[in-house]
């Protein structure tokens, strides 16, 4: 028997129809936004010269419409000034994403952020009479470390070397790219992260420092009575290196006078040096 209540009344739904079927399915399946690629030189330099163009427009605009303003031309010129306007905020906004969307090769990073450190304490080594050397190997990788960090391990090293080592001598920096060897049982666990490395090297050529200086510079001394409070520097950039799965040892070479602070870092990937 009719109970004089409808179905939508009573709260059931009636059947879906083929079209609503097809606008819940196009809801469920998910939109992927277009990847819009960063604009070609050809097009950047197209729009900077219709911008110039349109500021011309505008210039002549104005000149015009203090001429003709009375012969009730005002409305017409300031449409002409608002659309150019919201051509130009378009233009401006697409300069900004390209900018923004353009990747940026990185290269010669490391060698850069040597250069600006060394520049930082050239004072010092002028007045401590320390030589500084170089010898950097051409197109080296990028380094997956961040660049802030990279310049605070190194200013770090810096910091550790001339606040420990005698006036005179000379410190050396030396770059190269190289694979870990298997064989390398202290670096086999980081030949399973990474397989491209770069090491910069320190050497701390000890004109006026003996061996047990020298060992008091990168605290390796076997029996220390007093902790060094430059140690700490020291420590800290061990961390960052650790950090960045990368590995930062201080050794002694005697016979050859002098020690070195070694800095092995992972390498990016060929083709990731992009920002």
């Amino acid at each position: 028997m009719a109970d004089g209540f409808s179905d939508s009344e009573k709260g059931i739904m009636p059947p879906a129809s083929s079209s609503t079927k097809t606008l819940e399915s196009q809801e469920d399946v998910p939109r992927t936004e277009p990847n819009i690629p960063p604009l070609s030189s050809f097009l950047v330099d197209l729009i900077c010269t219709v911008r110039k163009s349109l500021d011309e427009v505008v210039n002549q605009t104005q000149i015009y419409e203090k001429e003709y303003s009375n012969n009730g031309l005002g409305e017409c010129f300031f449409r002409i000034r608002s659309d150019i306007g919201k051509i130009d905020l378009l233009f401006d906004n697409l300069l900004q994403y390209n900018k923004i969307a353009t990747p940026i090769r990185k290269t010669n990073t490391v060698h850069n952020l040597i250069e600006k450190v060394l520049k930082k304490y050239q004072p010092v080594f002028e007045k401590r009479e320390t030589l500084i050397f170089r010898r950097f190997e051409k197109d080296l990788p990028e380094v997956i470390v961040p660049d802030e960090q990279l310049r605070y391990i190194l200013d770090s090293v810096l910091q550790y070397i001339l606040g420990s080592m005698p006036s005179g001598g000379g410190i050396s920096f030396s770059t190269r790219s190289l694979v870990i060897q298997e064989n390398e049982d202290e670096k086999k666990a980081l030949l399973e992260q990474n397989t491209r490395w770069v090491e910069i090297l320190v050497i701390l050529t000890r004109y006026r420092s003996s061996t047990e200086e020298a060992k008091s510079i990168l605290g390796i001394q076997e029996h220390q009575t007093e902790q060094n409070p430059l140690d700490l520097i020291f420590r800290l950039a061990k961390e960052m290196v650790d950090k960045n799965r990368g590995l930062m040892k201080a050794e002694l070479a005697e016979e050859r006078n002098n020690s070195s602070i070694s800095l092995l870092l992972p390498a990016e990937k060929e083709g990731s040096d992009l920002l």
